[in-house]
This record gives structure tokens, C-alpha cells and sequence, in this order.
């Protein structure tokens, strides 16, 4: 028994010392830093914004601050039950409505926000940023489901970008919780998830089903007078943003955007959906047999059918592309904003969706 026991003693002993050694090569050799992510794992809503998460960061050579409150959203706290004389909107949506590269006060959310309270001075405006990155209809649903309705919205605005029908899976609490808990304080377990990745990302790459294989067809701009260069490019986008012109992919869509109108309608807040084009779209001076803005006419009509407000912001920015409005395929530039801004600040008013002052 004693032998028994110098040996177990032994064995954990070598463990130890062994992913001790690891995580000194790590720290002191490779220079890895164990730290809070902008992101962490979630086990129902497969990732999240890490509350508390504080830093500048840089997207496309444009230094900003991202700043995640404890209540996990890129917004100051908000006030939970709701301050009296308020109206509060929460804008969710994906990376489109958090704004990388610009900062907090550039979005297009709080722009439409300060001007709201410019007009409305005796009550309190809010404008809720509840974007997070790469987030589809569904995780949008649950969040609103078990985390939103907190914050009891008067007017939800829904912002609808062309990949938000991809999916994503529910994680075991056990595999969130050792993650996150890791990733902040063991170096060695940060190095070898992020080696893990590139051997994911560089396998996937040479598969057609890579999600940014468009990437090189998209850079080359031919799409942008050449009708086949552009159906190729959707083509090639099918495992992102091109999954829209896919009756299937809309569908999942659509059966989303039913469930949250649904709860909008058993919770008593209003709802407007905004339909976020891709730069192709906006730029090209082509059509294509795919149908330049089939995804927005089937979701325009979706939305009337469903005696819901719309805004399709394609037209709008096509009428401005002639201004710098994109980093890159989706992401708006602080001019973007602004105009997105306004028109928001505009279609509330037709649709009479905040009450007048």
C-alpha cells in the first residue's frame, strides 16, 4: 500500500512539474501572457463579450478603445428595473451594430441615440448597444430571450446582416467554465488553443467549404464591373455573407425573426428591422442572374407580410458610395455611421416608433 502510494505521490508529482516546465517555457521563452479575451465561451450562447474586458485595440490600422461593461455589452451599465420618464431601445445585432474600429461614441447606435435625446430633453433616451460578433438570428433570439427582456426594451431594432442564418453550438457548462478559467491564467493552456486554431484555420483553408474563401475573388474588385466576377464572388461566399441568395438559408432566417416578433408582441415592445448590405452590393455597377438585392427584397417582403417596420439600407448607402463608409466587406467606417444614424433618426419618426416629444 505505501509503495502504492509513493508511487500515485510520484506520478502527480512528474504531472506537475512537467506542466509547471510548461508554463515557464511559455512565459519566459515564448513571452505568451495569460489575459482576459474580448470573447469567452458561453454554454448557451456558444461565445459572449467578457464583462469587465477594457483595452485599445486595432482593426484595419484604426486604433479604438473596446470597452465590455459587468453586464457583458459594449455600453455603459444599464439601469435594471429601468429609471422612470426613460425610453430605452436596444440595438442587437452582430459586429456590424458593435462597431470595430470605431469608437462607442461613433456608432451608429449612439449617434442615433444623442440625437433621440437632443429632440426629447425632458426624458431619458437610451440606445442599448447589444452587438456582438458574428451573431446570427438564433443566438440574437436567445439573448434576447433570456438576457435582453431584462432591460425592459420599448423598441427592439434588430440589425439583419446577409450571414446571420449560420449557426452555432451549445457548449457543456464543464468546457466554458475550464476555458475561461484557463485562459486567464495559465500561459501554456493560451499557446497551445491558439496552435490548435491555426491548424484548424490552415486545414479549412484549402476546403471549399472555407468560410472566407471569397476573400482573394472579393479583393481583386472585378465584381464591381463585371457581372460573372460578381455572381462568382457570391458564389464563393456561400459559407458567409453569399448564403443569403439561398432560399434555405433565408428561411433560417425568417424562422428566427418569427420567434422574435413573437416575443415583442407578448412583451409589449415595438420592433424595426434593418437590413445591413454587404460592399459588393453597395459598389458593383452590375447586376447578376443571382439577383443584385434578392436578399433584401425577400426579407423587405417578410417583414411587410409580417406588418412589421423595415429599413433596407441598401439604396441609402449605394446613393453614397461615393463616401468612405467600409473598413472592409461588412464593417462601417465613422461615415457609415453617421448616415446609418440618420436614417435610423428618420425611419422612427415614419414609422412613428418613438413617441413625439
Amino acid at each position: 500500500m505505501n509503495s502504492l502510494r509513493q508511487n500515485l505521490l510520484i506520478a502527480i508529482t512528474s504531472v506537475l512539474l512537467l506542466l509547471g516546465g510548461l508554463e515557464g517555457y511559455a512565459r519566459v521563452v515564448l513571452g505568451v501572457r495569460p489575459m482576459a479575451e474580448r470573447i469567452q465561451l458561453s454554454h448557451e450562447l456558444g461565445w459572449e463579450w467578457t464583462p469587465g474586458y477594457d483595452a485599445v485595440e486595432t482593426y484595419h490600422g484604426v486604433n479604438y478603445r473596446m470597452a465590455i461593461s459587468r453586464q457583458g455589452l459594449r455600453d455603459k451599465e444599464i439601469a435594471v428595473p429601468k429609471s422612470p420618464n426613460t425610453y430605452r431601445i436596444i440595438a442587437l445585432g452582430d459586429s456590424i451594430t458593435e462597431g470595430p474600429g470605431v469608437e462607442l461614441n461613433g456608432t451608429f447606435v449612439k449617434l442615433l441615440e444623442r440625437s433621440l435625446q437632443v429632440e426629447n430633453p425632458e426624458r431619458t433616451i437610451e440606445v442599448v448597444n447589444a452587438g456582438i460578433g458574428d451573431y446570427g438570428t438564433q443566438q440574437e433570439l436567445i439573448w434576447l430571450r433570456e438576457r435582453g427582456l431584462i432591460y425592459e426594451p420599448d423598441l427592439l431594432i434588430l440589425n439583419i446582416y446577409l450571414n446571420d442564418s449560420h449557426g452555432f453550438k451549445s457548449l457543456p457548462v464543464m468546457v466554458t467554465t475550464l476555458n475561461n478559467f484557463f485562459s486567464r491564467r495559465s500561459a501554456f493552456y493560451v499557446f497551445y488553443r491558439n496552435w490548435i486554431r491555426e491548424q484548424l484555420v490552415a486545414q479549412a483553408g484549402s476546403s471549399p467549404d472555407f468560410r472566407f474563401r471569397f476573400v482573394e475573388t472579393w479583393k481583386s474588385q472585378a465584381w464591381m464591373a463585371n457581372s460573372d466576377a460578381l455572381t462568382r464572388v457570391i458564389q464563393e461566399a456561400n459559407q458567409d455573407w453569399g448564403m443569403a441568395w439561398n432560399d434555405q438559408e433565408l428561411a433560417r432566417i425568417e424562422n428566427g425573426l418569427e420567434q422574435i416578433i413573437q416575443l415583442a408582441n407578448q412583451h409589449g415592445f415595438k420592433l424595426l428591422l434593418t437590413i445591413f448590405p454587404v460592399d459588393v452590393q453597395v459598389y458593383t455597377q452590375v447586376d447578376t442572374p443571382l439577383g443584385l438585392d434578392r436578399p433584401q427584397q425577400k426579407l423587405v417582403a417578410f417583414a411587410q407580410h409580417h406588418g412589421v417596420s423595415v429599413l433596407n439600407l441598401l439604396p441609402l448607402l449605394r446613393d453614397h458610395r461615393d463616401d468612405d463608409l467600409f473598413f472592409d466587406q461588412a464593417h462601417l467606417k465613422p461615415e457609415g455611421h453617421r448616415i446609418v444614424a440618420d436614417a435610423l433618426f428618420q425611419v422612427l419618426h415614419e414609422y412613428e416608433l418613438v413617441p413625439p416629444p
